[in-house]
């Protein structure tokens, strides 16, 4: 057993390595992803029932902040109840402790289930 699909990639299942992953950021580790925003005019979304919170660090480089801004707006544009925020300055690791006031008082605003 080969290990590949017909087409020459993985079969599904089968274990990956750390080095069988590319890294670097979304514009030059992975041309694939940076080419998505030439590829369709505007994110595909749908209207959510329910709001979305959606914050981005500024620095960020696992998701372009292009791409979230892009997001929230046809979020937004479908009728969803969009909160973005951007944190200048910001990166991935430090999203999550920059971003928590906000989120805590965005889901205290939510009603229980």
């Amino acid at each position: 057993m080969s290990g590949r699909d017909s087409r020459g990639g993985r079969k599904a299942g089968e274990a990956l390595k750390n080095a069988d992953f590319v890294y670097g950021t979304p514009r030059t580790g992975a041309p694939e992803l940076a080419a998505l925003p030439a590829r369709r005019a505007a994110p595909l979304v749908a209207c959510c029932r329910e709001p979305v919170l959606i914050v981005q660090g500024a620095a960020g480089t696992t998701v372009p902040a292009v791409t979230s801004k892009e997001t929230a707006a046809a979020l937004a544009r479908a009728g969803t109840r969009v909160t973005y925020t951007s944190y200048e300055g910001v990166d991935d690791p430090s999203l999550p402790v920059a971003a928590l006031d906000e989120a805590d008082v965005w889901l205290d605003a939510r009603p229980a289930r």
